[in-house]
């Protein structure tokens, strides 16, 4: 039975440009950075990486021009909350702009202790995460090519898809069985009586060229993931 896997992930934030601000938003992407046996090495892990990011990131500069996009606390309070580590927040607030400012000039001067609590409140703000996830089992099918005739001398490649011919465990064994059937499939003076063919229609574009038989891919391996075995 196939183990479950905890994965460490980097969140993905980015600057639209076509925005009027200069925010780093949270996009949908998450690069998989380790992958650990048990939650808690990987939630040990994320902690380091969250703390070495954390000691050079404004958080203010994330989500957008408001506290709600960084933290659960109002303004008030998150002032209470700098004040109990004795830090000393803006004394005048002049839109969200004054917290990143404020963040800028005034977080160099704090103890790594401070830093740390400072960053407590923004629980809206992450640069990592910890996913549960099962390992998948992979096949590599071979599939013939579909091909249509348009009233030219020459057959099309179907958009995608095509007939499955046979299934591998390994990739190495599919591909080369699958280098075999072309070999075999372009030895032949034609196919289906034609001898002109082109991949221009096939979802990966192809090149747009037509191509004889002998330099033609009739045969083609395609990865699929197999749900894990319960």
């Amino acid at each position: 039975m196939p183990k479950t896997r905890f994965t460490v992930s980097e969140i993905d934030w980015a600057k639209n440009e076509d925005a009027e601000d200069d925010y780093s938003r949270r996009t949908v992407r998450a690069t998989p950075v380790a992958s650990f046996a048990s939650f808690e090495e990987a939630e040990a892990d994320r902690r380091v990486r969250e703390a070495e990011r954390r000691a050079s990131e404004n958080p203010f500069e994330y989500g957008g021009p408001s506290l709600f996009y960084q933290t659960s606390l109002d303004g008030p309070r998150l002032h209470d909350w700098m004040m109990d580590a004795g830090i000393e927040p803006p004394a005048k607030l002049k839109g969200h702009a004054t917290w990143v400012e404020w963040w800028l000039l005034e977080s160099r001067k704090w103890t790594a202790e401070q830093r740390a609590h400072a960053w407590t409140a923004m629980d809206k703000l992450r640069f990592f995460t910890v996913s549960e996830t099962r390992p998948t089992r992979k096949a590599y099918v071979i599939q013939e090519l579909n091909w249509r005739w348009e009233d030219e001398p020459t057959l099309y490649a179907d958009y995608e898809g095509g007939k499955i011919v046979r299934a591998f465990r390994s990739k190495a064994a599919a591909e080369a069985e699958c280098e075999r059937l072309n070999a075999e499939r372009q030895s032949q003076d034609d196919h289906e009586g034609f001898e002109s063919f082109t991949r221009c229609t096939r979802i990966d574009g192809g090149d747009g060229d037509y191509t004889d038989i002998a330099e033609t891919e009739f045969f083609e391996v395609v990865e699929i993931e197999l749900e894990a075995a319960e």
